[in-house]
């Protein structure tokens, strides 16, 4: 069960508001109630905090990064985050923001959607050997597994192609309904240069 911590003045518990959120979506689900990520994925969301690119990089390979919380309503939902991720020397490409949650008990997160701009790797290869190349997006409805009621294995291995965007902030502009956080333009630009160090 995901876990919501209330802000503001949200006075419903944890497993009130999840059934809340899930009746909100339900006849989209032909009737049947939404598996535990579906609210999370449908709602519409809000940034709960600043988003700061990492600098100096996160990693010895050029890479930077953001991990930022996201409010449904007036509540943030605990252990729903965006993460973004980029590469300081690469401007303009190699950019990935992904929708993701916290499992209770367990360090790892469950990845729901991804979007990968201009990927560093030439393809995304799909479980059934299809390839796509350049700009993909990796959407729920087609990693989630409804009789299991979880995530496919294997890091969201479905994706699908997108148009290719020319700017950072027409990346954004996609990002917004996949993702459905309506103030994802609050992203910056990462710091980019021309060199890795």
């Amino acid at each position: 069960m995901v876990e919501f911590a209330g802000v503001g003045n949200t006075r419903q518990g944890p497993t009130v508001l999840l059934r809340t959120l899930a009746k909100s979506i339900q006849s989209r689900y032909a009737g049947l109630m939404p598996g535990p990520y579906h609210p999370l994925v449908e709602e519409w969301k809000t940034i709960a905090g600043t988003v700061e690119w990492s600098s100096p990089p996160a990693s010895e390979d050029g890479a930077i990064d953001f991990n930022v919380p996201l409010d449904i309503g007036e509540t943030t939902v605990a252990g729903l985050a965006l993460r973004g991720k980029a590469y300081g020397h690469l401007p303009d490409m190699a950019v990935t923001f992904q929708l993701e949650v916290g499992q209770d008990g367990m360090r790892t997160r469950v990845p729901l959607i991804r979007l990968d701009w201009k990927p560093r790797s030439q393809w995304h290869q799909n479980p059934n050997k299809t390839r796509i190349s350049g700009t993909h997006a990796h959407p729920f409805e087609a990693n989630w597994l409804e009789g299991e009621q979880r995530m496919r294995r294997g890091n969201l291995p479905w994706a699908e192609k997108v148009a290719e965007f020319h700017a950072f902030s027409e990346v954004l502009d996609y990002a917004k309904n996949l993702f459905r956080i309506n103030d994802i333009d609050l992203i910056p630009i990462p710091e980019w240069s021309s060199t890795l160090f």
